[in-house]
This record gives C-alpha cells, structure tokens and sequence, in this order.
C-alpha cells in the first residue's frame, strides 16, 4: 500500500534533492542513493530530478549502479550521495578519477 505525501518521513529531503540543493555544492552530475518508500529498496536519483536513474533491491547495489552512473554520463566527475532509510546523508563518494589516492582513503 502506498502512503500519502503526508506521510512520507523523507518528504524534506525528497524536495531537497529534487530542487538540487540537498547539498551544499552539487555537480550536474551528481546521484543520490535514496529509499523507496512506495516500492521498497533504493532508487538512484540525479540531483535536480524527481525520476529514479535506476532502481536496486540493497543500498549497496544502488551505490555501485550510482557510481557506474557518474563514471559513464560524467567522465567520473561527480559525487554519489548516500542517505540513510530517514533521508539524512550517511556517507558520499566522489566519482573524480583525479583524485589522490592519499585523499581517498575508502579505496
């Protein structure tokens, strides 16, 4: 069953990333890893954007389709943003392949 839009505990930051400031500094290419309230699992979301990118069971598939995502459509410039099942942003990744190594340090 589908729950109403008062319902939805992630209404503020849906409109957020759909208004394109869920983050303090965005990239066109940025995606947001985002519960499915209505469907269950994740949906990667383009910052900007209403409509899922893709869809995946476990937050752990959404991040990695995310970051196929940016690696294709931005030549990996961008930012994957992670949010946890109540809307609040648990981690992000940068998509940059320039980045150091010594600043990377989740790879």
């Amino acid at each position: 069953m589908s729950k109403g839009a008062k319902d939805d505990p992630n209404k503020e930051w849906k409109k957020k990333v759909q208004k394109g400031n869920a983050v303090g500094k965005s990239n066109d290419n940025d995606r947001h890893v985002v519960p499915n309230t209505d469907r269950g699992g994740w949906d990667v979301v383009k910052e900007g954007h209403q409509r899922a990118s893709a869809h995946a069971p476990t937050q752990k598939a959404a991040e990695k389709r995310a970051k196929e995502i940016v690696e294709k459509t931005g030549r990996g410039n961008g930012d994957v943003i992670i949010h946890r099942k109540n809307g609040q942003i648990r981690d992000s990744d940068s998509g940059s392949r320039n980045e150091s190594p010594k600043k990377d340090k989740k790879h």
